[in-house]
């Protein structure tokens, strides 16, 4: 599953992306914010190709889902990639 986040707060950068990818297949494809040097900076850091400002522009066929990760957004269900697994 390819990845869009919408949000370059510290739960993207720190803690999804590389859970995103340990999980087999899955990747972020990128990351989109209003806050262009925050995009930048997150995409940098974690090897995310493509930062963009304007969500309608970051569209492409690769994405499957979009993750909020907003400041606003940021109560993660888990922790770690295992405590998120269905029981």
């Amino acid at each position: 599953m390819n990845l869009v986040f919408v949000g370059a707060s510290t739960i993207a950068g720190q803690y999804l992306a590389g859970a995103v990818r340990t999980k087999g297949g899955s990747d972020v494809r990128r990351v989109v914010s209003g806050l262009a040097d925050g995009t930048t900076s997150v995409a940098k850091t974690h090897g995310i190709a493509r930062s963009r400002t304007d969500l309608a522009a970051s569209a492409e066929p690769a994405v499957d889902a979009a993750q909020l990760t907003a400041a606003e957004c940021e109560k993660p269900s888990a922790t770690s990639l295992a405590d998120g697994e269905p029981q």
